[in-house]
């Protein structure tokens, strides 16, 4: 089936022979200028920084720091990208769209996965909360239930529907965790109806409103309130880390790093706290992030930020000062105009 592509901001050149060799765009088509300035979200590959970006991706080397973009008059299948996750075993990326269409992206090769976002049977809310992968299947979060999807034969291998939403998700010790708004619920992966939620143990002593989770240095974290808890493999829980400020509130943790990283955020000004396998912590203060929205760590000890406001933002260590990335783009993807200049080239503004 043809997929119509909507075009934001686009350049179309119109011209003879004479200014087509001026252009680097070949007669008849068009390209794609977008307004990659922000990013939502941030993954890493093996060499690679990807940001979910408002009409795209955006991918930087991690050696030398040079940029590529990608969006979908590139390959994609959708445009709003709400979040990323990789899979360093079969090196491939799961791209998330605020739809809950779904890409995976092996390399240069787009598959795409539109069964949650066109699924009959699913009435209510079809948001896919969060995902986590172990031994090539991705285990999916949503207010409609935990799916299981192999990354490896690009199928779902089972559906468990439940009348509460699935918050977060993790796999460790060959158990799935999810967390809820009631709290924690776990079940063995192997010699359990994992499509049953009956079948599903609810922990005891958990918190309620648990709402995101990471795996570390073999153990579980789940962030719930203004806590951090730690859950070791008897599954016992234990305080990591507990803000003393009121006004500040807990926006995420994850383990694509060296450390646990805990973004902390008050107002509009974001801050992050590096908690070791031995519960030691580094931060790195208010002052560098605004709208903080996540954070990874690459091969070179580089942390990398996703800001709702500012360009991208990195530091070169932990502690380290500031750095932003900033790309020749436009402000954004709203126009309303055409501009014409000395007749053969047209710019048009689309929205």
């Amino acid at each position: 089936m043809m997929i119509k592509k909507y075009l934001y901001f686009v350049i179309c050149v119109f011209s003879t022979l004479t200014i087509s060799s001026q252009s680097n765009i070949p007669l008849g088509y068009w390209k794609s200028h977008l307004s990659y300035k922000t990013g939502i979200k941030v993954a890493k590959t093996k060499d690679k920084v990807v940001y979910a970006s408002s009409r795209g991706l955006i991918s930087i080397d991690q050696e030398d720091l040079s940029v590529k973009f990608l969006s979908k008059e590139d390959g994609l299948s959708d445009v709003i990208v709400s979040n990323l996750y990789y899979d360093d075993k079969s090196d491939k990326m799961i791209i998330v769209y605020s739809d809950n269409n779904i890409d995976i992206l092996n390399g240069g090769h787009v598959s795409n996965i539109p069964f949650i976002q066109t699924n009959t049977s699913v009435l209510g809310s079809k948001t896919i909360n969060d995902i986590f992968i172990s031994d090539h299947i991705a285990y999916m979060a949503t207010d409609f239930g935990v799916l299981g999807f192999d990354l490896d034969a690009l199928e779902f291998t089972f559906t468990t529907f439940t009348t509460e939403k699935i918050q977060c998700i993790s796999v460790i010790n060959n158990k799935v965790y999810v967390g809820t708004e009631k709290g924690i619920y776990n079940i063995a992966i192997k010699g359990s109806n994992v499509s049953d939620f009956y079948s599903w143990k609810p922990l005891d002593n958990v918190p309620k409103d648990v709402s995101e989770m990471a795996v570390f240095a073999d153990k579980a974290y789940f962030l719930a309130g203004n806590k951090v808890y730690s859950l070791d493999s008897s599954d016992n829980i234990s305080v990591a880390y507990q803000l003393q400020n009121a006004e500040e509130g807990l926006k995420f943790i994850s383990e694509d790093g060296s450390t646990l990283m805990i973004g902390v955020v008050k107002g509009d000004a974001g801050r992050m706290v590096f908690l070791d396998n031995n519960g030691q912590m580094t931060e790195k203060g208010y002052g560098c992030v605004q709208r903080l929205q996540d954070a990874v760590e690459d091969k070179k000890g580089r942390v990398w930020y996703a800001d709702e406001w500012d360009p991208i933002i990195y530091t070169e260590s932990k502690t380290g000062d500031c750095r932003y990335l900033r790309f020749s783009v436009p402000y954004d993807n709203d126009a309303s105009g055409i501009r014409f200049k000395k007749i053969r080239r047209i710019l048009v503004l689309m929205v």
